[in-house]
């Protein structure tokens, strides 16, 4: 995932074009309501190759499976690490019909996972 700035846990997209993003990532829906919201501890942003990556790393094993995906079919995502005391359910419903949100899925991680779950 993109690296973090220490002092914040926020990591941003790398670019103006991340996850086919035009206009700049300050003007990205998700990236711009989900920096600002106080119930979010940490924010990371995971590209499609990055994504495709921890899938070949995670399947190394089976060759037929990595045969059968390509980078395409990854999703662009935000893993997202809740502030203790945050209502997912709030969080879902605040996000759900939000522009550029294509699907919210939510789980519990350790306390010390990375945002986002396994590396």
């Amino acid at each position: 995932m993109t690296p973090a700035s220490p002092s914040t846990g926020w990591r941003k997209p790398p670019s103006s074009r991340a996850a086919g993003c035009a206009a700049g990532t300050a003007a990205w829906p998700p990236w711009g309501l989900l920096h600002g919201d106080p119930g979010l501890a940490a924010l990371a942003f995971e590209s499609r190759e990055e994504a495709y990556s921890k899938f070949r790393t995670r399947w190394a094993t089976n060759p037929d499976l990595l045969a059968a995906v390509t980078v395409t079919d990854f999703p662009a995502a935000f893993r997202l690490r809740l502030q203790p005391g945050t209502d997912f359910p709030a969080v879902r419903a605040r996000y759900e019909n939000a522009a550029g949100v294509d699907r919210i899925v939510g789980r519990r991680c350790a306390k010390d996972a990375p945002v986002g779950g396994l590396q």
